[in-house]
């Protein structure tokens, strides 16, 4: 199987509605938007798992490397996330959407992943969490999709 590379040519791009200036600044807030979010979830799942470091030493051998994972598989994530924001942010005045598309699929990946979270959080303990998070990525989804929806070429 051979992995088909676009060329420059083949780029979807988009072209502002006649104000550059408004698609720069959507943009960069989409960018900067993506790592906000990315700092709030670090600092969340750091006070997560805070209090656990002391029950580190009962667990045994597979429970820690289960834990050790989950853990890489959200430092990826995290990682990935402050990424695509970095680079919508450098890429605010391309007309190109490819970095659009990168945040839109970390974005609805977040958004499904913050509302599992909520709808656990929910039935396990009664009570609604705080959808900050949520409605953030909501605004941050509408204002990907609008940037999207641009004329074209």
């Amino acid at each position: 199987m051979s992995v088909h590379v676009p060329t420059p040519e083949h780029v979807p791009v988009s072209t502002p509605d006649n104000d550059a200036a408004k698609t720069i600044k959507a943009r960069t807030s989409v960018g900067i938007g993506l790592m906000v979010f990315t700092v709030l979830t670090t600092v969340g799942s750091f006070l997560l798992y805070l209090p656990y470091l002391s029950v580190l030493d009962s667990l045994t051998g597979a429970e820690r490397a289960e834990q050790a994972g989950f853990i890489a598989l959200n430092v990826c994530y995290l990682l990935a996330l402050l990424g695509t924001g970095i680079w919508n942010v450098a890429a605010r005045r391309s007309p190109s959407k490819v970095p659009l598309l990168a945040a839109l699929v970390m974005t609805l990946l977040a958004l499904t992943m913050s509302v599992v979270n909520t709808v656990d959080a929910v039935v396990t303990t009664g009570r609604l969490p705080g959808v900050f998070i949520t409605l953030l990525l909501v605004a941050l989804l509408i204002q990907i999709i609008k940037l999207l929806r641009a004329k074209r070429v």
